[in-house]
């Protein structure tokens, strides 16, 4: 239990010493420019945080019968799918976030928020939606201490960086530490602890979790970048729900067949009503 009090105190510490820090130094309104991108990754991600919970108990009951194949498959499955639920959104962000935001809020929250929306999605994407899965699978091992020292190195990394390039570089810099922690700790570091207690192989374990969804990202963000150029520049909300349709729809149809193992796909298109007499 106290592995896991240091893991939610690290992260209370490390999700909100950005605007404090930032309120600090610098001013209010520098809060708001770099809170407002922030939590809408946040709220984003949260459904798919809520999947760890169900990955921690089976993971314990999988623990308990030492079949590790098994575990490989959720440890694998689990983040691999999440990834990929957050890739549409996450190329949807950076191609539009500023246009979203202009027309959302304000233009002038647009011209300053938005381009925070490139750096911040790589930490979500990598280390939040990508991995969050396998520090619920320590957790059911009871194995979370080395994930828990991680986040205390986390959060005190994170307060001393913040001052470092905050009184210089204002948003920017606080974008940049938190996408650079994260991405050593939540992203690298907890791949590793997971890979090392449980003996997978670590490059085998990275490319069977982003391999399959990054493939599958490239044709789209090629699309997003041309529709933003062309056709659907984002002025409006007609274009950005257009875009993000787009976006969405175009990721999921090659997501089907790129990322779903074979089974997983026959049994989402068995339930889809798409024959007659088909399941429902």
């Amino acid at each position: 239990g106290r592995y896991s009090a240091i893991i939610a105190a690290s992260n209370l510490v490390t999700f909100n010493a950005p605007p404090v820090i930032l309120g600090y130094l610098r001013s209010a309104t520098e809060v708001g420019y770099f809170s407002l991108p922030f939590r809408v990754l946040m709220y984003a991600t949260e459904g798919l945080t809520k999947v760890a919970d169900v990955t921690a108990s089976l993971t314990a009951s999988i623990h308990q019968s030492g079949d590790r194949q098994r575990l490989w498959r959720v440890a694998v499955l689990t983040n691999r799918h999440c990834f990929a639920l957050f890739m549409p959104l996450a190329i949807y962000l950076t191609v539009y976030g500023t246009p979203l935001l202009r027309v959302w809020v304000t233009p002038e929250i647009g011209e300053n928020s938005g381009y925070l929306f490139p750096i911040l999605v790589l930490s979500f994407a990598f280390a939040v939606a990508g991995q969050y899965n396998a520090g619920a699978i320590l957790m059911g091992q009871a194995r979370h201490a080395p994930f828990a020292y991680g986040t205390a190195i986390e959060a005190a990394a994170t307060i001393v960086l913040l001052f470092v390039f905050v009184p210089s570089h204002g948003v920017l810099g606080a974008a940049w530490v938190m996408t650079t922690i994260a991405l050593l700790i939540r992203g690298a570091y907890l791949a590793a602890a997971l890979c090392w207690q449980n003996g997978f192989p670590l490059g085998r374990y990275l490319r069977a979790v982003y391999g399959r969804g990054l493939l599958a990202a490239l044709p789209v963000v090629l699309l997003a970048i041309t529709l933003r150029a062309t056709l659907l520049p984002g002025a409006d909300w007609a274009d950005l729900l257009l875009a993000a349709a787009g976006i969405c729809g175009s990721y999921f149809v090659i997501a089907l067949f790129a990322v779903l193992e074979p089974e997983h796909r026959q049994q989402l298109l068995s339930r889809l009503p798409l024959r007659t007499g088909g399941r429902r």
